[in-house]
Formats: C-alpha cells, sequence, structure tokens
C-alpha cells in the first residue's frame, strides 16, 4: 500500500492516492436469478464438507480408541 493511504483524511483522498499508485478494483455482479441456484450450491458444499470433517472424527475417534 502507499504511504499516503494510511494518513489520508477522506475517502475521496485515500481513492485519488490508490489510484495515482496504479490500484485497480473490479466488481462483478451476478444476475439476480442466480441468487438460490448459488445459495444452493454454498449451502451444498458447506454441507458435504461438515458431513466429511464428521466422518473424518468419528473415523480418528474410534482408530484411537481401538
Amino acid at each position: 500500500m502507499p504511504p499516503g493511504y494510511a494518513d489520508c483524511e477522506s475517502t475521496k483522498e485515500c481513492v485519488s492516492t490508490l489510484t495515482k499508485a496504479g490500484y485497480q478494483q473490479r466488481i462483478t455482479y451476478q444476475p439476480a436469478n442466480n441468487f438460490w441456484t448459488l445459495q444452493w450450491a454454498e449451502a451444498g458444499v458447506y454441507l458435504a464438507l461438515a458431513i466429511g470433517l464428521g466422518a473424518l472424527c468419528v473415523w480418528w475417534t474410534r482408530k484411537r480408541l481401538s
């Protein structure tokens, strides 16, 4: 980060300092009709990870107690 960014007094000044330093920002929006598709996909990923971690914990515990 440029040194002037930490010392700026306003948001406009901070953005100006970053722009002069060559920083850019890219924002990508998803269409509104993708909202629930993405929500269900994310929920599925987290559910799969939770089930996998739970299975690993059960396996590890049973292995150590045997």
